[in-house]
């Protein structure tokens, strides 16, 4: 399974690919 850690980064690359 995928640990939070790294669900967390994902979530926060993907906002700041969302942030143009």
């Amino acid at each position: 399974m995928v640990s939070l850690p790294v669900v967390v980064a994902v979530v926060l690359l993907l906002k700041a690919c969302s942030t143009d």
